[in-house]
């Protein structure tokens, strides 16, 4: 059997000595990210730097390939965890052009401002520069321009693909906008270390590296974390665009390099001083800004296509769970059957789910819809009713939550009614009313009397009804809604809950009492479905 070039490489890292790879990976994306990227760039420079004398030069300059080692190592890994739903995805980013002309402008000209401000400065102040270029003005132009274009793939491509394309999404999804910045600036900084600053140290020349490179590097690194927050500020309020970041890489080297070659005063101690006094201002008041993003919020996620490879995972092993039942309902062949469909649905439907943020404790009462829509569509094509389908969703639901460990659920049952959570949905009801993302829920915190309840939220909207609906598949959400009373009754929440907008209200009323009894009304077409012997 003939084999093509992507079935070999999908199917190589599958194979039992590889297969953990991914997993570490996914586990440990940072830290792979950066072994692979650092080995690439460093590993070339310090080659080139060794075999490199005044008399002899390599027949390739492999300094170049350096260049590329971020959005190499980028790709590597995202195919490898992803695959080409997340190549697909990356492209997606680098293309994503359709956005505010104000943010394309902001990017294109914020450095080059700078730059040009400094050298009016440095013109006013002593009326002449250290050399100026010969060239006329529209040879200038075209020499910025080309040099610009060509910036957009030698520093652009080359390098935000590894790190706003993969690694900064990373950090902010485990920390806050403004110390993912920080950490980004400082891993930037040791990745742009010179090749000779390399072969120094290899060469035990610790002296020529402290003297040398070091006070650079500090100097680097003061002035690429104010820049980095500017471009923090930038990739979050453009969906994660990587254009406008090739843009913005582009323009502030081709501007450096120009006001450099035709003026001669970047290395003024006027220009110098002038320059760090600017980006320590602007440092400050972008830290302000970003600060107040919200942790966690990826900008490169327009949809769950990063997360496909676990939601299919946790898929596959919520049908292992149901799969016995399944067959003493539909029978062996019909199960398998289902199975399937329902396996294939689910990943068409990925692509689908509306993107509503990533945290995890809004996504676990998120996530479970598109699974029980899956099941739904899998059962339609076999010519089964939405009763029909009520009653697995209701039994996947409560398999999902007999799955959680007892210790977990007692843990977690300490935890729903501690005031850790109780705080964080207050911030969550709030900041839902912003509505951020049109497909999230909005609620509102209640607070409890400490007699027939501790506390509750009202859910304005439903992010559920909204994807259902979404979906054309509405007649599901009472039976997925109806998935709460096991829930509730297995992780202790003590749920009253007498009204839902699955059947009509205007919204659904959530009340918590720790030891209480779970009170849910079940609609009536349900209450057949509910018995025990039905399923």
């Amino acid at each position: 059997m003939k084999w093509t070039i992507k079935e070999r490489i999908s199917t190589s890292y599958r194979m039992p000595a590889l297969r953990f790879v991914p997993r570490l990976v996914r586990k440990y994306p940072v830290t792979a990210y950066c072994l692979l990227a650092f080995l690439i760039t460093w590993g070339l420079k310090y080659w080139y730097a060794l075999v490199r004398t005044d008399n002899h030069l390599p027949p390739f300059n492999f300094s170049l390939i350096a260049q590329f080692g971020p959005s190499l190592s980028a790709v590597f890994l995202i195919f490898l965890t992803e695959g080409m739903d997340g190549i697909h995805h990356t492209v997606k980013s680098i293309l994503n052009w359709r956005v505010n002309p104000w943010w394309i402008l902001l990017a294109f000209g914020f450095e080059p401002a700078l730059f040009f401000s400094f050298t009016l400065f440095c013109w006013i102040k002593y009326g002449e520069f250290p050399h100026v270029g010969r060239s006329t003005v529209a040879l200038s132009i075209a020499t910025f321009g080309l040099t610009f274009v060509i910036g957009l793939f030698r520093w652009g491509l080359a390098e935000e693909i590894g790190w706003r394309g993969w690694m900064f999404p990373k950090l902010q999804s485990r920390m806050s906008p403004f110390m993912a910045s920080i950490t980004m600036a400082i891993v930037n900084t040791l990745w742009h270390l010179h090749p000779s600053s390399l072969s120094e140290m290899a060469l035990s020349k610790e002296g020529a590296y402290l003297s040398g490179y070091f006070p650079e590097a500090i100097e680097r690194l003061v002035i690429t974390i104010p820049i980095t927050l500017v471009q923090t500020f930038i990739f979050n309020n453009t969906r994660g665009s990587l254009l406008l970041m090739m843009i913005y890489h582009s323009a502030s080297n081709t501007s450096y390099f120009f006001i450099d070659e035709t003026f001669g005063i970047v290395q003024t101690d006027f220009f110098k001083t002038a320059f760090l006094a600017a980006v320590l201002i602007i440092g400050i008041v972008f830290s302000v800004v970003v600060v107040k993003q919200e942790k966690g919020e990826s900008p490169m996620a327009h949809d769950y296509l990063p997360r496909k490879n676990q939601l299919m995972r946790a898929f596959d092993k919520l049908l292992a769970r149901v799969k016995p039942r399944v067959v003493s309902w539909l029978g062996e062949e019909q199960a398998n059957r289902f199975m399937q469909e329902s396996r294939r649905e689910y990943e068409a439907l990925i692509p689908r789910i509306p993107f509503i943020g990533n945290n995890d404790l809004v996504l676990s009462f998120f996530f479970p819809t598109s699974r029980y829509l899956a099941v739904y569509r899998a059962l339609q094509r076999q010519g089964r009713t939405v009763e029909d389908a009520g009653r697995l969703v209701y039994m996947i639901g409560m398999e999902e939550a007999r799955a959680i460990p007892y210790i977990a659920r007692r843990i977690l049952e300490y935890l729903w009614f501690s005031r850790l959570l109780r705080a964080l949905i207050k911030r969550r009801g709030i900041r839902s009313r912003q509505r951020r993302y049109p497909g999230d829920f909005v609620l509102n915190y209640v607070e409890g009397d400490g007699r027939e309840f501790d506390y509750g939220v009202d859910y304005i909207e439903c992010a559920n009804c909204k994807f259902l609906r979404a979906e054309n598949a509405f007649e599901l959400a009472p039976y997925e809604c109806a998935t709460d009373k096991p829930i509730s009754e297995l992780m202790g929440w003590g749920l009253t809950r007498t009204t839902t907008i699955a059947e009509g209200s205007p919204r659904c009323e959530f009340r918590f009492k720790k030891g209480g009894k779970t009170r849910v009304v079940v609609p009536q077409s349900l209450q057949a479905l509910l018995a025990p012997e039905s399923v």
